[in-house]
């Protein structure tokens, strides 16, 4: 071996342009496939770091009629811990908020109430200070919380003495109260959780919620014991849920059991489907990679014959000739590998910007030992697999045949199966690129997306007026204190419009009960938005007929409201809205509004989801304690001084107002595009590759048949032939193996894009235009590359040829 190590290095030595053209087409496909292991491997394949975490399981409910599954109450979960024992342990926690003050005015930061078995469940243990102990799991005795790492580095600068400190909160926006920090949570902790906050506060088994068996919300974590399966535990939950369906029928009838998902496969399920997909893609292009080196590897074993031939005549036998060729191979491989391995940690920078921020774990995703393992062994199974078939077929020495023709002049070998190897690059690079051509088609479909609304130059802000001080108000004095928030919100500089709603384009949403005075009996389904006169300006929404509101619209005016397009046309079919008269509500809060104007749909849920039906109510006459606050900007002004001053003029009208994280609706739309973004870069990279290999692949082939007909060639010009005769009989030759790959490919393309039909966005998966767009590259592209090495055979002169002769 290592013999052949050395012959093999100083053969490459030797033909340095074969060993860089095959260097680097093996580093972009072992570099490609590297990035998506890493990624793969950080986010589908590595356990989380908890005690035994093949054995954590998330719990849900499922119903016998609406959603598949739902998360739980809290009665529920009691009920399930007391009575079946197959667990270590079980956990439940909720989402909430939390109001902060620590600072020039109070921040609302997103935070969560679990119970102090949640942490043990996981085997997360607090990095300083300690976890939730039983007594503040009861009512008044929750005033203890446990702080992100992240929280205790940006809020508490990594002080090592945070924990046992005191800080004033207010939890969905009650009062505010003195909470203690018991602990700081281990960063690994919000790495798994990466959207579920900062601070932790404790649930109070005894509370209200204890025995609201109506309400759902909570998520329940369990660790299964040692010898306990999962099917074991869900059947058993199962019936003791059918058991409260008999004990509380008003409340768990529609329960229709529970479901247990393992908490790898609940955390990251969402994505496998696509990062799978990817995976596939990257080792198609690493398949593409294998055919071009095969290629280059034939075409160089070719012009070896006389040499194997003498060494097959000395005595080497064929597999002793193999293992020199398949060292050969190996080696390029190796150090394609390591060239790869470089090319990789860049392209991992790249993809950790890439990669959705909501996917756990997103910053580990690193070139370490594990994924240079991985390089390392692709590589050595690319050397074989790229060398095997050209050891194969060169191996097959004649030593006669070989020194009469020998030399430059030589009929080529193997030529079925370079045509072979070409009909599959052509056939898989087709592949690639239609999936390629269908992302970006569906990206830049969901670019252009109408959102109703002008993001440029819009920030969005949240407040909350405290229930337990603003709830009693009358209207008229919760719209004074909305209008005192938006008068000093315009006397920042720079702020062209504000205003209020109380939910946010692209986030939530509340469905609303509307009726017809018509037909009252009839509901209309719906979102209800409760919305400030200066919102439609401040959106940059357009008004379509009638009018907006305007400062006549007072609790003490006829009640208005504004409707949009949609439900316009869905519900005033042929009509006009203007003048007709809906319900809202029910019982004392219902009222009898008017409709005053039609304006522009908005995308409410996500860039994909088509507009529903919206009706607009004036604040002034519906004041809300939710403020969704937006602000335009004068064109560049520099928006987060504009945010930080706003927050300003909130804390001065009442410094009980806490404000949550601001953002612009610019970043709002590149958090939803983040997805189908990621999606549509790495496959239209690997499309690019595939490309170039198979442009690469075609012209060495139809280059190698042409240097190796040359003798051919030359005696046909010297019988009369042409040179278009001999272009055409070139052109001709890599037309029909184009073309039986175009038709392969287009067959496999058909099968293999099925699999994007769910993140596509008005495209389907066989669009006519794409595939179109798609085979017509491939084939100029493919056609250029033949066209060149055909060109340079009618320069093929006669009389070198038959001098040769």
């Amino acid at each position: 071996m290592w013999l052949d190590l050395r012959y093999a290095l100083r053969t490459l030595r030797a033909a340095p342009g074969f060993a860089a053209a095959a260097i680097l087409t093996l580093a972009i496909g072992i570099g490609a496939n590297t990035v998506m292991f890493s990624i793969v491997d950080t986010l589908l394949v590595r356990p989380f770091p908890y005690l035994h975490p093949e054995r954590l399981v998330f719990v849900w409910t499922r119903m016998r009629s609406g959603p598949d599954r739902v998360m739980n109450s809290l009665p529920d979960f009691l009920d399930w811990r007391s009575r079946y024992q197959g667990f270590d342990d079980m956990g439940a926690w909720i989402p909430t908020t939390f109001d902060f003050r620590g600072g020039d005015y109070p921040e609302r930061i997103q935070g969560q109430r679990a119970t102090a078995g949640f942490f043990s469940t996981l085997g997360a243990q607090p990095e300083l200070g300690r976890s939730f102990l039983p007594e503040e799991e009861r009512a008044g005795g929750d005033r203890a919380i446990l702080i992100s790492d992240r929280f205790w580095r940006a809020r508490f600068h990594a002080d090592p003495h945070a924990a046992g400190s005191t800080v004033s909160l207010s939890r969905n926006a009650k009062a505010y109260e003195k909470y203690t920090i018991a602990g700081v949570l281990p960063a690994s902790l919000q790495a798994a959780f990466p959207k579920y906050g900062d601070i932790w506060g404790a649930i109070a088994l005894d509370g209200e919620e204890a025995h609201q068996r109506g309400m759902g919300g909570f998520n329940v974590v369990a660790r299964l014991k040692a010898g306990v399966s999962m099917a074991q535990a869900q059947a058993a939950l199962s019936t003791i849920e059918a058991g409260l369906a008999t004990e509380y029928p008003a409340t768990n009838r529609n329960k229709g059991g529970v479901e247990l998902i393992g908490l790898h496969e609940n955390l990251t399920g969402y994505a496998r489907l696509e990062l799978m997909g990817l995976m596939g893609a990257v080792g198609f292009v690493l398949l593409i990679v294998c055919l071009n080196v095969a290629n280059l590897a034939l075409a160089r074993g070719a012009n070896r014959r006389r040499e194997l031939a003498i060494r097959a005549a000395i005595g080497a036998g064929r597999a002793r000739l193999v293992r020199q060729l398949l060292t050969e191979s190996v080696v390029l491989a190796l150090a394609g590998g390591a060239a790869g391995a470089v090319l990789a940690a860049w392209g991992i920078r790249l993809a950790r910007t890439l990669i959705p921020a909501f996917m756990p774990r997103t910053d580990q995703v690193t070139l370490d030992g594990r994924v240079l393992l991985f390089t390392a062994a692709i590589s050595m199974l690319t050397g074989i697999a790229c060398g095997l078939m050209p050891a194969l077929q060169c191996s097959r020495a004649d030593l006669q045949t070989a020194m009469q023709l020998g030399g430059e002049w030589s009929t080529p070998e193997g030529g079925a199966l370079r045509n072979l190897l070409v009909i599959a690059e052509v056939a898989l690079g087709l592949v690639l690129l239609t999936g390629a051509g269908l992302m970006l088609n569906s990206f830049v479909r969901l670019l252009h997306v109408d959102t109703g609304f002008d993001a440029r130059d819009l920030l969005a802000m949240q407040t909350h007026l405290p229930s337990e001080t603003y709830r009693r108000k009358s209207a008229e004095e919760r719209w004074a204190v909305i209008e005192r928030i938006l008068t000093g919100i315009k006397e920042v500089p720079g702020v062209r419009y504000a205003a209020i709603s109380d939910f946010r384009p692209l986030g939530n949403t509340m469905n609303s009960i509307i009726r017809k005075t018509e037909s009252p009996g009839t509901m209309l389904p719906s979102t209800r938005e409760t919305v400030s006169g200066d919102y439609f300006a401040a959106m940059g929404t357009r008004l379509l007929r009638g009018r907006l509101f305007s400062t006549r619209d007072t609790a003490a005016a006829p009640p208005v409201i504004v409707v949009n397009e949609t439900a316009a046309r869905r519900y005033w079919t042929g009509e006009e809205p203007i003048g007709h008269q809906v319900i809202v509500g029910r019982g004392k809060d219902e009222r009898v509004c008017t409709v005053v104007g039609v304006v522009a749909d908005v995308r409410r849920k996500s860039l994909d989801h088509p507009a529903d039906p919206a009706f607009y109510v004036p604040q002034a006459q519906d004041p809300s304690l939710i403020l969704d606050i937006v602000i335009r900007a004068r064109p560049s002004m520099p928006l987060m001084e504009i945010a930080g001053a706003a927050r300003k003029q909130i804390a001065a009208v009442d410094f009980s107002l806490a404000t949550g994280e601001v953002t612009t609706m610019q970043a709002v739309i590149s958090e939803r595009l983040s997805k189908p973004r990621f999606l549509a870069v790495l496959l239209v990279v690997f499309g690019a590759i595939a490309l170039l290999l198979t442009l690469t692949g075609v012209y060495g082939v139809m280059a190698y048949l042409v240097r190796t007909r040359a003798h051919e060639i030359g005696i046909r010009m010297a019988l009369g032939a042409r040179r278009w005769d001999v272009l055409a009989m070139i052109l001709g030759r890599g037309a029909v193996l184009i073309s039986v790959g175009l038709l392969l490919g287009i067959a496999g393309a058909v099968a293999a894009t099925r699999v994007l039909a769910s993140v596509l966005y008005e495209v389907k998966p066989g669009d006519p235009l794409t595939f179109c767009i798609v085979v017509s590259v491939l084939a100029l592209v493919a056609l250029a590359a033949t066209y060149i090495p055909a060109r340079r055979a009618t320069k093929v002169d006669p009389l070198s040829a038959l001098r040769y002769e």
